[in-house]
């Protein structure tokens, strides 16, 4: 009987590149943003016609809600 094992990184990232896509590894699951697949092309398009890369695109979205969040609450206790 075979042993199953698991897929080495360089077998990951040659499936990651297959498919135009990068491998990002990480200890910080729960930090992790994952887009819907039918907002890709979205975020893509928006990325692109604000001259960011997506990260830095989602990065700035993602501080903007949470810096208005902020600030929303921090009026209420006001």
């Amino acid at each position: 009987m075979k042993e199953k094992t698991n897929p080495s990184y360089k077998q990951l990232l040659k499936m990651a590149e297959a498919v135009g896509g990068d491998l990002f590894v990480t200890p910080m699951k729960n930090m992790t943003v994952l887009v819907p697949y039918d907002l890709q092309e979205s975020v893509r398009k928006m990325s692109a016609d604000a001259g960011k890369t997506t990260n830095e695109y989602l990065e700035s979205v993602l501080r903007n809600a949470i810096d208005d969040a902020r600030a929303k609450k921090s009026k209420r206790r006001k």
